[in-house]
């Protein structure tokens, strides 16, 4: 946000292009902004109902008489300063003046200013892990809203991917995979890219440890809006576990798991292997 002065009674600046017109510049603007991009996420979530539907997932913990922005208000604030660019909480100490946020937030701008950044420390750290589980599903019933009528495949990618981290972060760990302090998220995508679980994990987190709860929730959702659909499911090795393959058959998906190198299936494969060679 930038803060234009009119420094004197009529102050300006002319500069001289050689463009044929003037070219002045004036200190007399006010407030302005240089996100102007967040209407079009205030659009998207108009559209989707996203915060809305957020809000509904957590609980109002804090005295009536003392609440000055509702939890609708503070999930948009963050999440529209977090795709504006502005991932750290403490930019909301100056971010909570800025026009264009606070038009995105559905604020003139003669209202009262944003939620400070203690403000939304506090909502943050608030969030138990109910309301978590509960924010998780609301993905999945965000993607079934999404579709007028069911898909005719639906395919489900599972992976993790690595958050290094810059400073003591709780639970961030030193991976000795990744070679960094970290976190590893699990994530699951269908197959154009819309998120269907993000979960964040410790950095020493067992990578496929999760899998198998994710997806169980995730498929429990699906199966009663679209009880028939085919569902496929892809992962590397590092899902190949017996809880993952019970979450597939139970809920009568098919699945494609890597499976990690050993002699033993080197062996059952060298003729596929062959033949495979001779065909390329």
């Amino acid at each position: 946000m930038t803060e234009c002065t009119k420094v004197a009674s009529g102050a300006q600046l002319n500069f001289d292009f050689e463009l044929g017109k003037p070219v002045v510049g004036s200190f007399d603007g006010g407030l302005i902004s240089s996100d102007g991009g967040l209407t079009l996420l205030r659009q998207v979530d108009r559209k989707l109902r996203l915060t809305e539907q957020m809000a509904l997932c957590i609980a109002e913990k804090r005295r009536p008489d003392a609440v000055t922005h509702n939890i609708q208000q503070i999930i948009m604030q963050r999440l529209f300063a977090i795709g504006a660019g502005y991932e750290d909480v403490n930019d909301a100490t100056v971010l909570r003046f800025d026009p264009m946020h606070k038009l995105a937030v559905g604020k003139l701008l003669s209202e009262a200013d944003l939620a400070s950044q203690p403000t939304i420390s506090r909502f943050e750290n608030s969030v138990n892990e109910t309301e978590l589980d509960f924010l998780q599903d609301l993905l999945v019933q965000l993607y079934v809203q999404q579709h007028r009528k069911p898909p005719q495949k639906l395919v489900l990618d599972l992976e993790t991917t690595c958050d290094p981290v810059h400073g003591n972060q709780q639970l961030s760990f030193f991976n000795g995979f990744y070679r960094t302090f970290c976190y590893i998220p699990l994530f699951v995508f269908d197959q154009d890219g819309f998120p269907l679980a993000a979960l964040l994990r410790a950095g020493n987190a067992e990578v496929g440890g999760d899998a198998a709860r994710v997806l169980r929730r995730i498929l429990a959702i699906l199966r009663k809006a679209w009880p028939t659909i085919p569902i496929e499911f892809r992962a590397d090795a590092a899902f190949c576990r017996r809880e993952v393959y019970e979450v597939c058959e139970t809920n009568r998906v098919t699945y494609y798991i890597g499976l990690k190198s050993n002699h033993a299936l080197r062996c059952l494969a060298k003729p596929l292997v062959a033949d495979a060679k001779k065909r390329i």
